[in-house]
């Protein structure tokens, strides 16, 4: 994922033997809006861990101002 955001904050980074360090998730404002983009995800077993379940309700509780 490419930010080109120069307002974005990112929160996480992956690493991949393949694609060595990369930004995992960033969020920003616009406007009176607010976005959260993950790019972790792509399996199963990810959704499943209890640490990226609780990164999803952080980012949708950011996202609708309940943080």
């Amino acid at each position: 994922m490419k930010v080109v955001a120069s307002d974005a904050e990112i929160f996480c980074e992956t690493r991949s033997d393949s694609g060595g360090t990369q930004v995992g998730g960033f969020s920003r404002a616009i406007g009176s809006g607010r976005l959260c983009a993950l790019m972790p995800g792509h399996t199963l077993s990810v959704w499943l861990t209890e640490e990226y379940q609780q990164l999803l309700v952080s980012c949708i509780e950011w996202c609708l101002r309940r943080k």
